[in-house]
C-alpha cells in the first residue's frame, strides 16, 4: 500500500506488487482500491483487487504500478536519479499541482479514517482471517537471504 502512495515506484526483477487482502478473507479497503484504480484504471483494479493479484514486475510496470524495474545492483541509483529528476523543477509548481490532483481524495480518506478502523478491525477478528494471518506471519518469519545491493 505504501508503495502506491509514493510519487515514484522503481523495483527489481524479482518483485511482485499488488493488494492480496480478497485472498485472506479481507475486503480491500475503500481507499487502497481507489487508489490502484487511480494509478492502473477502474477495470484493471477491478480484476487485480478482486483475484488478490500479486504481479511480477515486468507486468507491474506496464500496468502502472512501478515506474521501473531493474537490476537489484542499480535499485538505489534508479531510485535516486528518479528523485533527482521530480525535484529539478521549482517546489512551486510541482508542489501546487501534486497538492490539486491529490488533495480531493486525500481529504475524503482522512474524513473516512475511523469509519475504516472500525470496519477494519471487525473484519480482521473474524476466526477465519485470524487463521489466514497467523499463516502470513509464520510464512514471513522464516529467515530470508537479505537482498545484496
Amino acid at each position: 500500500m505504501l508503495a502506491l502512495c509514493c510519487d515514484a515506484r522503481v523495483c527489481t526483477p524479482d518483485t511482485r506488487i499488488g493488494l492480496n487482502e480478497v485472498e485472506l478473507g479481507i475486503p480491500v479497503p475503500l481507499y487502497w482500491a481507489r487508489l490502484m484504480a487511480s494509478l492502473v484504471g477502474a477495470g484493471r483494479a477491478d480484476k487485480l483487487l478482486q483475484t488478490a493479484a500479486m504481479v511480477p514486475a515486468q507486468e507491474a510496470v506496464s500496468l502502472g504500478l512501478v515506474d521501473a524495474a531493474v537490476p537489484t545492483a542499480e535499485l538505489l541509483a534508479a531510485a535516486q536519479a528518479e528523485l533527482a529528476r521530480r525535484l529539478a523543477f521549482p517546489d512551486s509548481g510541482r508542489v501546487a499541482t501534486k497538492r490539486a490532483l491529490r488533495a480531493p481524495m486525500a481529504e475524503a480518506w482522512h474524513a473516512y479514517t475511523e469509519e475504516e478502523a472500525q470496519g477494519g478491525w471487525v473484519g480482521l477478528s473474524q476466526p477465519r482471517v485470524v487463521q489466514a494471518l497467523a499463516g502470513v506471519m509464520a510464512r514471513l518469519s522464516k529467515a530470508q537471504p537479505a537482498p545484496k545491493l
